[in-house]
């Protein structure tokens, strides 16, 4: 096969589009990667604040955990001292209608 000058200016015309249409096709594409990037770094860093936001929540409802079972451990010495000055009342009432005074 024989390439005239005609020939090869029309194949480095061809080719020359070829190329030029690839390059524009990448540069779109990395434009259309790039927005998508920056999407998913917007999305990233509200799901980091999302995961501090609940980690922190956590820690609260530990602390408040705590806080309760100090809070029944005072309700259970108060309830059992109640109990307690309740038995004392009722002695001293008995020995007070044994005594005839009431």
């Amino acid at each position: 096969m024989v390439t005239t000058n005609k020939d090869a200016l029309e194949f480095e015309k061809t080719l020359s589009k070829i190329l030029t249409d690839k390059v524009t096709k990448s540069h779109q594409r990395i434009k259309e990667l790039e927005k998508i990037e920056d999407i998913h770094r917007k999305l990233n860093g509200e799901l980091r604040q999302e995961v501090y936001d609940w980690k922190i929540k956590a820690a609260k409802a530990d602390e408040y955990k705590v806080t309760i079972e100090q809070q029944r451990m005072v309700i259970s010495d108060l309830t059992k001292d109640n109990q307690r000055l309740a038995q004392e009342v009722n002695d001293k009432v008995d020995k007070l209608r044994k005594a005839g005074v009431i």
